[in-house]
């Protein structure tokens, strides 16, 4: 397997990108991170691809930045990891009350034409950490 220590930091920076609202509305940007074959399963409980989940970002407007915290990184194979993390964003842009605290997680593949993609995404809404 492949060094997590490594691969930690650049697919943090991956998914970082799909949480500040000028990378989401760079229809190059989600493209080129997110897997032909994409699939979500949001705070909503809703089921998504990726081109609704690309049109739904592109029509974003005034959306807080989300802020994420406590990343881990489980290796499938050598071309496969599971990223989990918490999430959450600041009420008001008052970044001592934090709101819309979530749990996620996100499989990313390593593919030949494009390299680190991610597969698939779910955020499950929790209680304050």
């Amino acid at each position: 397997m492949n060094n997590s220590i490594e691969i930690l930091p650049l697919i943090i920076e991956y998914e970082s990108r799909l949480h500040k609202p000028e990378q989401r509305l760079d229809l190059k940007t989600v493209e080129a991170l997110l897997h032909k074959d994409f699939v979500e399963i949001g705070r909503s409980g809703n089921l998504t691809d990726r081109k609704e989940i690309s049109e739904s970002l592109l029509s974003e407007i005034n959306q807080p930045e989300i802020h994420a915290e406590q990343f881990a990184l489980s290796w499938i194979n050598d071309e496969t990891v599971i990223l989990t993390y918490r999430s959450f964003s600041y009420a008001d842009h008052v970044e001592l009350v934090k709101e819309r605290h979530t749990l996620r997680s996100s499989v990313w593949i390593k593919t030949t034409q494009h390299g680190w993609q991610m597969r698939f995404h779910q955020g499950t809404p929790s209680k304050a950490w």
